[in-house]
Order: structure tokens, then C-alpha cells, then sequence
């Protein structure tokens, strides 16, 4: 007779089974003298959920009722749809971003949390228009792939970069877009005040250091600029946007390479016009007062 029972589900492992979870929960759950459970995305699901929840408990499994079962299924549900949504996100956003011509053939990559100690990523060489949901990678923060049939991005590394120093950060996209990168080639940030809404939206768009595609240069390059900017360009390569979902890295790097061209017209025109430093900080109160309203 069982006379223990702890709660230890791979989330993942439910998720890219072939086996129905409803099939699987007993056999994850419900197993007698399981040792102390480690940390998985459903504990976390469990603790936000239901706070009365003691994921270390112990209890006879004759006092678990059908409702227990049943709202333990649900949370397990919930935390597929969840992924299936964060899939179906970067390829929509990856899509667009190719369309845009920021991600031409099979450069760029996006990525977006996936609970506290994991991330969804676009694999690496592959057309981010032809992407699928399945093809995602899942990979803990220390890099190492959890799940998925094809390799994670070689870029990987400058996402990792960001997602440890800013916790506010839930999403990264990685892309060329053609006027920005250009900026990024030519040496020059986008530091000049020279369009209300940029400052607003932006701020400066700070120049990293050149560093080798692929390595752990890049992320290296990357450090100093993370915690104080939104999105940062990268010497001869291209452009970086981090932001609280998709969609918010994702209009962030639109904004980029609009500014981009804003500034490129605005020096060919040949009459520049900085906003003076009174003007910027009173945008940004403007700003502060903007993300308080919206909240």
C-alpha cells in the first residue's frame, strides 16, 4: 500500500510527450517514498496559484480526493498552454521581424522566459519565417538545452547575458535591421536627442565593442551596457532589444531602426537640432508619468 506521496513533474517532459498528461499525472504524482522534490516550472505554477500549497508535504494518499487530482491536472494544462502560447509568440514575432528585413536568411534570434530557470529559443540556422512552434528549444540559464530536436542558437549567450542581470527582462530579440546595423558599421551609436519619441521609448542606444559572432565575446561586450539601456547596438554586427514580453522587444527594435533612419536624414539634411538637456529630462518625467497612467 502507497503511504506517501510527493509532487515532482517535468513539466517538459509532459509537454513534448506523445502521452496525454491526463494519462501521465498519476504515475509523476503519486509515486510512494519519492525523494524531496527539485525545482520545475509546475512548482512554480503550484506556489503562484495555490499559496496554501506545500509542495513538500507528505500526506496519505487515501485523503487525496478527486478534486485534488482534477485541479492538479489543471495546473499541469495550464502550464502546457502557456508554452504552446510563448511557441506560437516567437514564431509570429519572428515572422514579422522577416518580413521587416530584420532577419534576413537565417540570421537573428528571439527568446522569451519560460518560468524562473528556463527559456524558449529559436534554433540555430533557421529561417525565422519558416519556423515552426515545435522547432523551439528549451534551455536552463545556464545554457544547457533541456528539450527539443534541433540545437539552440549559437547566439545564445548575449540572451543569457541579460536575462541574469535584468529579472525584469522576459523577452530578447537579436536582429539586423538594415539602417541601424549600418550606424553599428560605421561606428556610431544613437545617442543623439534628436526625436521626442525616441527618447521616450528608448532613450540612447548605446555602441558595444566589436566581438566575434558566436562567442563568448559578445555577451562579454554587452555587460556594462545591459543595465542601464533597453536596447544596445553591436559594432559591425547588429542590434539587441529586451523588454518585459515579445512584443515589447519587438517594438522596441522597430523603434531602432526607426530612429535610425530618422537620424541618417537628419544628417544628410545637414542641420542637425539636438533637444537641449532641460528638454530630454522633462521627457523623461513625461515618460514616468506615461508608464504610470498605462499601469
Amino acid at each position: 500500500m502507497l503511504t506517501s506521496v510527493a509532487v515532482d513533474v517535468d513539466i517538459t517532459q509532459l509537454v513534448d510527450s506523445n502521452v496525454g498528461v491526463h494519462a501521465m499525472l498519476p504515475k509523476a504524482i503519486f509515486l510512494a517514498g519519492h525523494p524531496a522534490p527539485r525545482p520545475t516550472a509546475l512548482r512554480a505554477v503550484f506556489q503562484s496559484r495555490s499559496p496554501q500549497w506545500d509542495y513538500r508535504k507528505r500526506v496519505d494518499p487515501d485523503t487525496i480526493g478527486a478534486r485534488d487530482r482534477e485541479g492538479s491536472v489543471a495546473l499541469i494544462d495550464t502550464v502546457r498552454e502557456r508554452e504552446g502560447e510563448l511557441r506560437r509568440e516567437l514564431v509570429r514575432f519572428g515572422r514579422w521581424l522577416h518580413k521587416l528585413g530584420f532577419m534576413p536568411g537565417t540570421s537573428g534570434n528571439l527568446s522569451v522566459r519560460l518560468g524562473d530557470d528556463r527559456l524558449l529559443a529559436t534554433p540555430t540556422g533557421a529561417s525565422k519565417y519558416l519556423l515552426q512552434s515545435r522547432d523551439m528549444v528549451v534551455i536552463d540559464l545556464d545554457g544547457r538545452q533541456i528539450s527539443g530536436s534541433r540545437k539552440v542558437t549559437s547566439e545564445i549567450g548575449m540572451h543569457l547575458a541579460i536575462y541574469r542581470q535584468r529579472l525584469d527582462v522576459q523577452a530578447v530579440i537579436h536582429s539586423h535591421p538594415v539602417v541601424a546595423t549600418a550606424f553599428a558599421c560605421a561606428g556610431r551609436a544613437l545617442d543623439e536627442p534628436l526625436c521626442s519619441e525616441a527618447v521616450m521609448a528608448l532613450g540612447a542606444v548605446p555602441l558595444a565593442s566589436y566581438a566575434t559572432t558566436g562567442t563568448d565575446e559578445v555577451a562579454a561586450s554587452l555587460m556594462n551596457l545591459i543595465p542601464r539601456h533597453e536596447a544596445i547596438l553591436m559594432a559591425n554586427h547588429g542590434a539587441v532589444t529586451y523588454g518585459t514580453s515579445l512584443l515589447d522587444a519587438f517594438l522596441k527594435m522597430e523603434t531602432v531602426e526607426h530612429y535610425a533612419k530618422i537620424c541618417l536624414v537628419a544628417h544628410q539634411l545637414g542641420t542637425p537640432r539636438p533637444l537641449k538637456d532641460l528638454e530630454v529630462e522633462q521627457l523623461v518625467r513625461a515618460k514616468s508619468k506615461y508608464l504610470q497612467n498605462a499601469m
